[in-house]
């Protein structure tokens, strides 16, 4: 199973040092290419702007996408998406901090 990364200069070169092998260097202008290039890998990591700007397209990729904080740190997208599945899932609703 090969990991692959879509993301920012300073992000790839963390997750390189970690060992994934597959890494792309996000560009907004080539970004549907970018997928493409990387629709052969299980798992793709992105971080969560990114992610965002992914669901903004109309496409399909085949790998499961996992989002992860860059340096500026979590968007708090991921919790709030937890959350919103939490209260599908059993209809309570998470209280806020």
């Amino acid at each position: 199973m090969e990991i692959g990364i879509l993301a920012d200069q300073d992000t790839l070169m963390g997750f390189r040092v970690a060992g994934v092998t597959r890494s792309v260097l996000f560009d907004l202008e080539t970004l549907k290419e970018d997928l493409k290039q990387l629709d052969d890998v299980a798992i793709l990591l992105v971080t969560e702007k990114i992610g965002i700007e992914i669901r903004k397209l109309d496409v399909t990729i085949s790998p499961v996408l996992v989002g992860v904080p860059d340096k500026g740190g979590s968007t708090g997208n991921a919790l709030l998406e937890i959350a919103k599945l939490y209260e599908e899932a059993i209809g309570v609703k998470l209280k806020e901090k």
